[in-house]
């Protein structure tokens, strides 16, 4: 059982090569992957996706006030230490 599985999996290839050349190979492992992808993997990505989208999203609005709090206290920082910086390269020429 487990070498006919083995033997058919080797020989579809090869019977892709007798119909349409090597170009129809490619064309028929290329036409295989895409129908994995968009079978099984495309969507248990896109589970993975949603619960991680939903979890951030959480996280993202819940932190949202305090960061901006903190963002305007930087700034205002800054701008209180752009003029010190700006005396004292003056004060090296």
């Amino acid at each position: 059982m487990k070498y006919s599985i083995i033997l058919i999996l080797l020989l579809i290839p090869l019977m892709a090569f007798a119909d349409s050349g090597v170009s129809g190979v490619f064309k028929n492992i290329w036409e295989g992957i895409k129908y994995v992808w968009n079978s099984y993997i495309l969507f248990w990505f896109n589970n993975i996706w949603q619960v991680i989208y939903n979890f951030l999203g959480t996280q993202v609005e819940q932190r949202k006030p305090g960061v901006e709090d903190e963002f305007k206290k930087e700034t205002q920082e800054m701008k209180e230490d752009i003029p010190n910086v700006w005396q004292k390269i003056k004060n090296l020429f």
